[in-house]
């Protein structure tokens, strides 16, 4: 099987290389790295952009998105229910109640245990390993997460998946230690690059952003809950990340600008692009159908406002 990407063709082997983790860990140690760091967002929100410059930090790792903490069952179930499903290798009762659930062109369920994704981490064994360490749910993540971070050198690990932005209250809960960020992008950029990129209907399209920003702006109030705005990162990237590690509590490094070197080597081409202003403002270029501009004066203005865009 070959999965097309915008510069190449890679095969599946090569796919699944890319996504193991480059260092999984060898020996469960019983560490549990404390303040971890959650990112949501709409998807064509920068969420890739900002794992990557956060993985450039000497002290954070921040792995490929596992599309686990966005299941609203996981926070409902005990761990060895968790065990039976990795055992099985059937989700189906965990995928319940999943807002957006995420299609790739390698299958429907991203997961963390599915070895047709190769979205493991650790490899099977090991995983078994953390199960048998693991006291409840919360230590297993600890010990997963942790144990991971480790591996790569860190002292604490992040995790991104968009979807996690319809699971903030649950995330805060579960890990009374973690801040989460929400990355937000003009809805009129999103819109038009779910349509054309990702192939959406613009009304699908639009919907995904709304949805999305609204869930994360009801935490406003809430001191771990922090907003990016994908423009800001772009246009004054520096200052940006110096604000987003002040609110982590984290020390800046200068090593998240040259976060394309974390990616020279992947097949996929994930955050290996350079940092482009002409992708603010796509909206506004010649060529976009009237009716869609008209579309995105009656559906997106309101929230456009409450997030802070010009009209």
């Amino acid at each position: 099987m070959n999965i097309a990407t915008k510069k190449k063709t890679i095969t599946m082997e090569e796919f699944l290389k890319y996504e193991m983790s480059t260092n999984p860990a060898v020996e469960i140690e019983d560490i549990s790295f404390p303040n971890p760091i959650i990112i949501g967002g709409c998807g064509s929100s920068g969420t890739t952009l900002l794992k990557t410059m956060l993985d450039s930090h000497k002290n954070i790792a921040c792995g490929q998105e596992i599309a686990l903490f966005d299941r609203p069952r996981l926070y409902q179930i005990e761990l060895d229910e968790l065990y039976q499903m990795f055992t099985t290798q059937k989700f189906d009762e965990i995928n319940k109640e999943q807002v957006f659930p995420l299609f790739t062109k390698i299958g429907s369920n991203f997961g963390l245990f599915i070895p047709n994704t190769g979205k493991q981490y650790h490899n099977l064994s090991t995983i078994k390993t953390i199960f048998e360490k693991s006291e409840n749910l919360k230590h297993f993540f600890d010990l997963f997460f942790s144990n991971w971070a480790n591996a790569q050198g860190k002292n604490r690990w992040a995790e991104k998946t968009p979807n996690n932005v319809y699971c903030i209250e649950e995330i805060l809960d579960f890990f009374p230690d973690s801040k989460f960020v929400h990355i937000i992008r003009d809805g009129r950029d999103v819109a038009l690059s779910l349509y054309q990129g990702r192939e959406f209907p613009m009304p699908n399209a639009i919907f995904r952003w709304l949805s999305a920003v609204e869930a994360g702006i009801r935490f406003r109030s809430n001191p771990r809950y922090y907003e990016l705005k994908y423009e800001d990162l772009i246009l004054d990237t520096e200052n940006s990340l110096k604000r987003l590690m002040e609110f982590l509590e984290e020390e800046y490094d200068p090593e998240m600008l040259n976060y394309m070197d974390k990616g020279k080597s992947n097949p996929l081409n994930y955050g290996t692009t350079p940092i482009f202003s002409n992708k603010i403002g796509k909206w506004k270029k010649d060529g976009i159908d009237p009716a869609i501009l008209r579309t995105f004066d009656l559906t997106l203005t309101d929230m456009l406002k409450k997030v802070g865009y010009e009209l």
